[in-house]
């Protein structure tokens, strides 16, 4: 780093940057033929010294930003210290304990709810099963079945969603067909209503996020579990100023009663196949798969 002590009086730091970059070029000039005229040898002194001060220039301009970056880090750094609490919490959390309570308090209510879910999924099914035989007979009906199999799976729950867009990517699995009708999925599945989304902001935030937070109330993306919407800040929060451009995640209403209902199947299904006899299917460790994915 130059020290401006060792600057003669009225000379620029640049100008001394610029000094110590043009005394190596400067031992070139016995490169130069002596018969070469006064004028051209000016001519590449000054363009050496102009371009050594353009290189010190640039120098001193990325030594400027890369203060400006580390101030910057550790203004952040000490902004925030260290993760806070509620992720800690939601990292370490087991989350078996939560299934179990939002299926229900006890057996018999764990029960009913498995048993409402997989009605609903019957009824939600059966369609399909009525419009099979057409579809052997009947172009028509078989464009008909694989949009109500599209629309069904949406309304099952972002668990068969996701079952779903794992077999799509499996072209070696399954056919191409099912693979180009189920394969929208994975761009695009149906959200909920802007008046859902209020309730929910409302719930979290209070019904006052309208002051200090815009948003747009079309999404610009919906997945299985939530969509995201673009807007931004009407007041300075936390560190981050006024006009600062978001994006909120918001998930869809009761999501996570879904997801639980149908892990607690899925546990109770592995259970019954790991038990059966002669299929020697404890190594494959169904019941660990599924309380893993949960946790």
């Amino acid at each position: 780093m130059w020290s401006t002590r060792l600057a003669p009086r009225g000379r620029l730091l640049e100008d001394v940057v610029a000094a110590q970059v043009i005394l190596p070029l400067q031992r070139m000039k016995r490169c130069i033929p002596t018969r070469t005229s006064p004028k051209l040898e000016q001519t590449l002194l000054r363009f050496r010294k102009n371009g050594s001060r353009l290189y010190a220039r640039r120098i001193m301009e990325v030594a400027a930003a890369s203060a400006a970056l580390y101030v910057n880090r550790v203004q952040m750094q000490e902004a925030v210290k260290e993760m806070p609490a509620q992720w800690i919490d939601w990292e370490r959390k087991d989350w078996t304990d939560a299934l179990m309570s939002s299926v229900g308090a006890n057996a018999l209510q764990r029960f009913w709810m498995a048993g409402c879910r997989l009605v609903s999924l019957a009824a939600l099914a059966s369609p399909l099963v009525l419009l099979a035989p057409f579809t052997l007979i009947s172009v028509k009906a078989q464009d008909l079945s694989w949009d109500y199999a599209l629309w069904g799976i949406e309304a099952a729950g972002p668990t068969l969603i996701k079952l779903v867009q794992w077999a799509t990517t499996r072209q070696d699995m399954f056919s191409q067909e099912f693979c180009l009708h189920f394969g929208k999925l994975r761009d695009e599945t149906r959200g909920h209503s802007w008046k859902e989304t209020q309730q929910i902001l409302s719930k979290d935030f209070g019904d006052d996020f309208g002051t200090w937070m815009q948003l747009e109330q079309t999404p610009i993306g919906s997945g299985c579990i939530a969509q995201v919407y673009r807007g931004k800040l009407l007041q300075p929060v936390n560190m981050y100023p006024q006009n600062t451009e978001i994006a909120l995640k918001v998930q869809h209403p009761n999501i996570w009663h879904k997801v639980c209902v149908d892990f607690y199947i899925l546990d109770k299904i592995a259970h019954f196949l790991e038990s059966l006899p002669y299929l020697n299917l404890e190594y494959l460790s169904l019941r660990d798969t599924v309380t893993t994915v949960l946790r």
